[in-house]
C-alpha cells in the first residue's frame, strides 16, 4: 500500500479513540471532581455564613456577598480580620486549609483530562516571605486559574469580574475560594478589599490580570486597568507569563455562557495532549516618578518579550516585536 492509502485510516483511528476513548473517560473524571469540588463549596459557604451571622462579624465589613434565597444577602466568605485575629473556631480553620488543598488536587486532576498532561515552570516564583503580594499576569483563557494553582503549589487570590458569578457551579466555587468579585458599580470598594487581604491574609498572594478580556495569545494588547499598579509598591509585585501549546496551538478562551463553556471544554477533552508553560519573572524596577500608565507598559513589555510575541504600540497602535528588555 502507499502511504497515502494508510493515512485515512489513521486519521479514523484517531478520531475514534477521541471521540470513544478520550471524551468519556476525561468526561467522567472532570464530572466528578466538580461535582464534589461543588459540594464542598457551598458547605464552605454555609459554614462561613453561619458563623458571620453567630459571630456578629459585621464590624468587620467586606463587599463580597453571595445572593442565597428571595435575594436576600447573607455575608458568607471570610472576614481576613476576624480570621487573622482568631475570632474563628479552630475547626473552620482546619476545614478550610483541607478545602484547599483538596482544589490544589481537582486543579491537578481537571488538568491532566483537558490533555495538559506536562506543565513547564521558568524563573523563581517570590513568595510573600520574598515580599511579593501580588502577580501580575497575561490572561489566555478560562484556565488560566487552574494552570496558576498548579504552578506555584498553593493557594492564590484571584481578582475577577462579575460575569464568573453568572456562570453556574463555578460562581459558587469562586466565592469559596475567596475570589475578589469587582462590581462595575462599586469599583473603589475592591482597593479596599485588596488592602484587606494583603494585611491580613498571611501568605496567600493575588492575581491579577490587567489585560481585562482573555486575548488569543497572538499579541499583547493594550491594558486598560492601569490602577492595579497603585495598589502597592511595584517591587512587591512579580510578573507572570502563560503560554498554552497543544494541536493545532489550540489555547482556550474566556466563555461567559454554561454553552460556550462546554463546547470548549469538549474541544479540550478530545486533544491527546497539550503543555503549558508558566514563567516567573524577576521584579521590574521602574523610576521613581514613573507613572502607573509606564509601569503598565514595563510590565507589558517583560511578558511580550518572554512570549516573544508582538507588542501593541500605545501611541500609534501598531504591533511590533519587542527585542530587548530595558528595565
Amino acid at each position: 500500500m502507499t502511504p497515502t492509502e494508510h493515512q485515512p485510516r489513521d486519521l479514523f483511528t484517531r478520531r475514534a479513540v477521541q471521540v470513544c476513548v478520550l471524551l468519556p473517560i476525561r468526561g467522567v473524571v472532570i464530572s466528578i471532581t466538580v461535582a464534589i469540588l461543588y459540594l464542598f463549596s457551598v458547605a464552605t459557604l454555609t459554614a462561613v455564613a453561619f458563623l458571620n451571622t453567630t459571630l456578629n462579624l459585621e464590624e468587620f465589613p467586606t463587599t463580597r456577598e453571595v445572593i442565597w434565597i428571595r435575594d436576600r444577602k447573607i455575608p458568607s466568605q471570610i472576614r481576613w480580620r476576624a480570621l487573622a485575629q482568631g475570632l474563628y473556631p479552630l475547626p473552620l480553620v482546619v476545614w478550610r486549609r483541607q478545602y484547599h488543598r483538596l482544589v490544589r488536587l481537582c486543579a491537578r486532576t481537571v488538568m491532566f483530562s483537558l490533555g495538559y498532561h506536562k506543565l513547564r515552570r521558568r524563573g523563581k516564583r517570590l513568595q510573600k516571605s520574598d515580599g511579593v503580594d501580588i502577580m501580575i499576569s497575561n490572561h489566555r483563557g478560562l484556565i488560566d486559574a487552574l494552570t496558576l494553582i498548579v504552578a506555584i503549589e498553593d493557594m492564590p487570590i484571584f481578582v475577577s469580574g462579575e460575569d464568573l458569578l453568572d456562570i453556574p457551579w463555578f460562581g459558587t466555587i469562586a466565592l469559596a475560594l475567596d475570589v475578589v468579585i469587582i462590581h462595575a458599580s462599586d469599583r473603589r470598594s475592591v482597593r479596599q478589599d485588596i488592602n484587606e487581604i494583603m494585611k491580613y491574609a498571611g501568605n496567600r498572594q493575588i492575581i491579577m490580570f490587567p489585560e481585562g478580556c482573555a486575548s488569543l495569545g497572538t499579541h499583547v494588547r493594550l491594558w486598560p486597568h492601569h490602577g492595579v499598579f497603585t495598589l502597592c509598591p511595584i517591587h512587591r509585585m512579580q510578573p507572570v507569563s502563560i503560554r498554552y501549546e497543544g494541536l493545532g496551538e489550540y489555547s482556550p478562551s474566556w466563555v461567559s455562557s454554561l454553552p460556550d463553556l462546554f463546547s470548549r471544554t469538549i474541544v479540550l477533552m478530545m486533544r491527546e495532549a497539550n503543555n503549558a508553560e508558566v514563567m516567573f519573572h524577576s521584579r521590574i524596577v521602574p523610576p521613581a516618578n514613573a507613572s502607573a500608565v509606564e509601569i503598565c507598559e514595563m510590565f507589558r513589555h517583560r511578558i511580550a518579550c518572554s512570549l516573544n510575541i508582538p507588542l501593541c504600540d500605545p501611541k500609534t497602535g501598531a504591533y511590533r516585536i519587542p527585542r530587548t528588555v530595558p528595565y
